[in-house]
């Protein structure tokens, strides 16, 4: 039976934003940690509008889908540093996305 990440990395993607939204907080709960699963609740609502710009052009939603891919890999041969690296990768991705936006709009 595949696991929470690995389904909710390969449900169909109607809204890119939304299956970035559903990844993350799926991750978290495969760990069966409360804490770490409400963190990551409590993330979304705060930033995860702000960090679903990076997936506004087609190459941000090929590469987040290539990171989620690699993420779910990485969980399911139970390599916890690699995750841990892609992971941070991701996320420092979408943060530059964020301020890549953020300066753009200041001199349009």
């Amino acid at each position: 039976m595949p696991s929470l990440a690995h389904r909710a990395f390969f449900a169909p993607i109607t809204q890119p934003g939304r299956a970035e939204a559903q990844f993350h907080p799926e991750v978290a709960a495969a760990t069966r940690s409360a804490r770490m699963t409400q963190e990551e609740l409590r993330l979304q609502a705060e930033f995860g509008p702000l960090l679903w710009l990076s997936m506004a052009t087609e190459d941000g939603r090929e590469r987040s889908e290539a990171d989620h891919a690699a993420i779910v890999d990485a969980i399911e041969a139970g390599d916890a540093a690699r995750a841990r690296h892609l992971t941070a990768d991701h996320v420092g991705r979408a943060i530059d996305s964020v301020v890549r936006v953020r300066l753009e709009s200041r001199t349009a």
